[in-house]
């Protein structure tokens, strides 16, 4: 074979390897979209509307004893406006110390749309709930409310706006 020959054969068969690794790295390309958006499908839980109007969002799923009405529980929650911003958390975001809230399940001492959040939760679960005002805050005694003044103050002052509240459930006690 000539030389010159063999360099057209060459670069023939190189034409062919680029376009080989083309399609080769389309295709890894594909399952790799693919792979992702199953992914996404499984990992993005849906929000789901409750009677009382309180949208919520399962984040993990608890393995304990499953809260009722009635019950008497502990929990951690942070509390943020509709758009955003904080307003209160039982846990430091700086040293990680909590300060879980115990209440009863009752209209009487609870939020009704954070009655409505935590019933049918199990321990160790988290949630995410968008809680309309009409559900909320709707007199000062209920809680939870911080002790803080500054803090009950800015809770207290949105109380006529839906509030966001992640809750984990600590325990059923």
């Amino acid at each position: 074979m000539e030389v010159s020959s063999l360099r057209h054969h060459i670069e023939y068969q190189g034409g062919h390897l680029l376009e080989l690794v083309f399609w080769f790295m389309l295709i890894l390309l594909f399952l790799y979209h693919q792979k992702t958006q199953r992914i996404l499908r499984q990992s993005v839980s849906r929000y789901r509307k409750l009677d009382g109007g309180v949208k919520i969002q399962d984040i993990i799923e608890g393995e304990g004893p499953e809260a009722h009405e009635g019950d008497l529980v502990e929990f951690n929650y942070v509390c943020r406006r509709s758009n955003g911003y904080f307003v209160h958390s039982t846990v430091d975001q700086f040293s990680g110390e909590s300060r879980p809230v115990v209440l009863p399940l009752d209209e009487k001492q609870i939020i009704q749309g954070l009655k409505d959040v935590i019933v049918g939760m199990k321990a160790g679960g988290k949630r995410r709930a968008l809680i309309p005002p009409d559900v909320g805050y709707v007199n000062e005694n209920l809680k939870p409310i911080p002790d803080e003044f500054g803090p009950r103050r800015s809770l207290l002052s949105h109380a006529n706006e839906p509030l966001v509240f992640e809750v984990q459930l600590l325990k059923v006690l």
